[in-house]
């Protein structure tokens, strides 16, 4: 062990993940304890008061994580520290609006993922950081934040706009068919959420179908979408994957919409089913489309579906869930 070069032990704690192998490293000698430090891609903190200590120990991250709280200054010093971060996850910061502009600013050479999920109180204005960055997003997260159609337009306008493979912007009550629609100026969007989008309407549905990129989409609790979203989004979204319109007004027409389809893999329906749904929609559809992998129903609707379907059908496709 004492042979070990300071370059052979990097290489080979930077192939530890586990926290508890790290940590029984780092305890070997003051070598190791070192290498250790300079070796460690990430970082997870929850106690911002240990923060300067932690940067100054793991001078070389990669991925900043937290959860709580943290200050303007906070932020602004994980920026000054990390030059290299290429994934940001900053849940439920939203009042630190300086530091959180200032670390997209600081990171956006390397920056690829960034998390803002809960970020209630962000404004417009951190988003016309990332979209006026240099940065080349692939996974943008900003479930339950305030962006806007303004935000969106800022994101659709930067170089972002050409890298962002999955956005996810489930509970962004402020968002618009007017920004959902400048969605389709995303060049390579493979992943898409918008559940409980509320103010969504086949406006922006429509819109969203000429996406041809997209692989995976949530439309989850969207009730103003009608038949005319889903027939379009069966037409025009001939790589789509994986649906899901859970809560969704789904007519029949709409799932004879999807016959056909070469790509569908799995059709979420859970609570979509009405009175007058037929077992025998579903299984058309689970014998006309040949990618078809599975469909996903409410527990309730077991018995009304197996004794209208096929054993053979059901077993294969369809799944129940006890939502």
């Amino acid at each position: 062990m004492n042979k070990l070069g300071d370059d052979e032990l990097g290489l080979i704690l930077s192939l530890v993940a586990d926290p508890d192998d790290r940590k029984s490293a780092s305890e070997v000698c003051k070598g190791w304890w070192i290498m250790e430090g300079l070796s460690r891609s990430s970082l997870l903190v929850d106690d911002p008061d240990h923060l300067p200590r932690l940067l100054a120990r793991y001078p070389n991250l990669t991925t900043f994580e937290t959860h709580n709280q943290m200050s303007n200054a906070d932020l602004a010093l994980v920026a000054q520290s990390c030059p290299k971060l290429s994934t940001i996850v900053l849940g439920r910061n939203g009042d630190a609006l300086l530091g959180i502009t200032a670390l997209i600013t600081s990171a956006a050479h390397n920056l690829t993922h960034l998390d803002m999920d809960g970020c209630w109180f962000v404004t417009d204005q951190a988003f016309e950081a990332i979209g006026s960055s240099s940065c080349a997003l692939r996974f943008l997260s900003l479930r339950g934040s305030s962006v806007t159609d303004d935000g969106l337009r800022f994101l659709t306008n930067g170089s972002c706009s050409k890298t962002i493979k999955q956005l996810k912007l489930e509970s962004c009550c402020h968002i618009t068919d007017v920004g959902v629609s400048l969605l389709c100026m995303m060049r390579v969007l493979e992943e898409l959420d918008l559940a409980f989008c509320a103010q969504l309407t086949d406006v922006g549905g429509q819109a969203i179908s000429t996406i041809q990129t997209l692989k995976v989409l949530n439309l989850a609790c969207l009730i103003d979408l009608t038949e005319q979203t889903f027939v379009a989004l069966a037409k025009n979204c001939i790589n789509l994957e994986v649906l899901i319109l859970q809560e969704c007004e789904v007519t029949a027409t709409s799932i004879h919409a999807f016959l056909g389809h070469k790509c569908l893999r799995s059709l979420n329906l859970i609570s979509c089913l009405s009175d007058d749904f037929k077992g025998s929609i579903l299984e058309s559809l689970a014998l006309g489309c040949p990618s078809l992998e599975s469909i996903v129903v409410q527990e309730s609707w077991r018995e009304k579906l197996l004794q209208e379907m096929q054993k053979s059908t059901v077993s294969r496709f369809l799944h129940f869930s006890h939502f």
